[in-house]
């Protein structure tokens, strides 16, 4: 659900300045309503606090919608500790998506960044690279922004950090900036409109209403068939209680025909598209290859049997241990050697194996769990197509076979009360050598028996599931939700 993410921006009614408990002052502190195609589905809480020798940025989220009739929960909090000078020390995202939390920390270091992510009471550390270029913190942002708006600039950007998608600066980009007056909590004030962009989610445009010093008074995100809307609120009206608005009808997607025989479909050929701004090239893999056809469109072949040869890959990263594939878990490992007694040595039967095992072992196919990792999944055998390619990810891996998930589209018959559409989905892709060249083949473990994969499946993305890039590997998924047209050019 990366596309609710771009809704949390710094919102603001006005600058409070007030004393705080202590030697600590509250620069900012406000209360959001958040609403999904104009009903209220969840809240928002950002503040800004001065310590006397640090500043720590704090923003909450909690989302609640349904899927289909089963309603599902995402709560995001991030932090971010900075100097008075403008010197980052840490920060951190904390996400649950009807699964255990997942906690990130991104430490500021002389040498580079330490990551350090935690779930489950498990912890793993990484050391990455310092951020190359100039970045601005959260409050150096705020000042940047204030700056901008008061020299009467039309357009302007800004470079910095987005903790809950890694620590890869985005730019964010102001245009079309007037003055206005706008109704707000029944009160006349004044505000600043204008159009929004984000590097990381290239294609989407927000509208934005804000005050003098950048923040948001309300923000308005239309994505064709869902619209995401925050708007600036007290306390009360926040927190109070509501109705969970259906969302994921919205995000199906009809083809310009039907699919006779989907499920054992070998070869078909799409034209996707969207009616404004530019589509970004789908992923070509071992059963997908992909056509630019002009800047809104681009032609993809899928074959569900022949698998082209995947070429120089680095299979350490598709073997690693990580937060959603816990690899060296006790449950997994248990799961593992459960489902391959008796099989041979022959990589593709074992990972055949595996994904019939994953298929069974998942008894309550719910809608309801989100985004769990391998581990929560071995334990409470419950979940969706996210859950069945990551287990069945972390499966492969523990038996040395490089793995990844892929996300995309696939078709189904009927859902949710539609019929003949294509839904957003996730599956798995396994790294085998076959006729003496290794291939990433498709591994769908949703699909009972021998229905392993077939030519509906359109992936958009992929991942490796490395820690510090779940969500942000969802994010090219953001701009065609609601957008995106499927036009069924050959079936074969």
């Amino acid at each position: 659900m990366r596309c609710l993410r771009i809704l949390i921006v710094a919102l603001s009614l006005l600058v409070v300045v007030r004393p705080a408990v202590g030697d600590e002052t509250i620069i900012h502190d406000r209360w959001y309503v958040m609403e999904m195609m104009g009903e209220r589905a969840g809240w928002m809480h950002a503040s800004v606090v001065d310590t006397g020798e640090q500043i720590r940025s704090n923003t909450k989220m909690l989302m609640r919608f349904n899927r289909a009739g089963v309603e599902a929960e995402v709560a995001l909090e991030t932090i971010f500790l900075e100097t008075r000078d403008g010197e980052p020390i840490w920060t951190e995202s904390t996400m649950a998506f009807g699964g255990q939390p997942t906690t990130t920390r991104y430490e500021f270091l002389p040498d580079g960044v330490r990551q350090t992510t935690e779930a489950r009471g498990q912890k793993t550390e990484t050391m990455l690279q310092p951020i190359e270029g100039a970045w601005l913190t959260p409050h150096e942002t705020r000042q940047f922004l204030t700056s901008r708006i008061a020299s009467g600039a039309e357009s302007f950007s800004v470079r910095t950090l987005d903790p809950s998608v890694g620590i890869e600066p985005v730019t964010i980009t102001y245009s079309q900036v007037k003055e206005v007056r706008i109704e707000l909590m029944g009160r006349t004030v004044q505000a600043y409109e204008c159009l929004t962009t984000n590097s990381a989610t290239p294609g989407l445009t927000t509208r934005e209403f804000i005050d003098a010093h950048g923040d948001s008074l309300r923000s308005e995100l239309d994505m064709g068939g869902m619209k995401l809307t925050t708007i600036a609120a007290d306390r009360e009206l926040a927190l109070s209680e509501l109705v969970a608005p259906e969302m994921m009808v919205s995000t199906l997607i009809r083809p310009d025909r039907a699919i006779p025989g989907a499920r054992t479909l070998k070869r078909a050929t799409y034209l996707l598209r969207l009616p404004d701004g530019e589509l970004a090239e789908p992923p070509t893999t071992g059963s997908q290859s992909v056509e630019r056809v002009d800047g809104q469109t681009v032609r993809v072949r899928v074959t569900a049997e022949e698998f082209a040869p995947a070429g120089d890959v680095d299979a350490a990263a598709y073997l690693a241990r990580s937060t959603m594939l816990d690899i060296g878990d006790e449950t997994i490992i248990e799961l593992r050697d459960r489902a391959l007694e008796g099989v041979g040595d022959d990589e593709l039967a074992r990972a055949e194996a595996l994904r019939r095992f994953v298929h069974r072992y998942i008894r309550k196919k719910s809608l309801g769990v989100g985004f769990a990792s391998a581990s929560e999944v071995a334990r409470s055998c419950e979940g969706d197509c996210s859950e069945h390619g990551t287990l069945l990810a972390a499966l492969l891996r523990a038996d040395g076979i490089p793995a990844r998930v892929a996300s995309g589209l696939v078709y189904v018959d009927e859902f949710a009360g539609e019929k003949g559409v294509f839904g957003y989905h996730m599956w798995t892709q396994a790294l085998l050598e076959i006729d003496g060249a290794l291939r990433w083949v498709d591994l769908d473990a949703t699909l009972p028996g021998t229905l392993d994969y077939d030519a509906t499946h359109i992936a958009l993305g992929l991942s490796a599931l490395s820690d510090g890039e779940t969500i942000n590997s969802l994010v090219h998924l953001a701009p065609l939700i609601g957008r995106l047209q499927i036009e069924v050019e050959r079936l074969d």
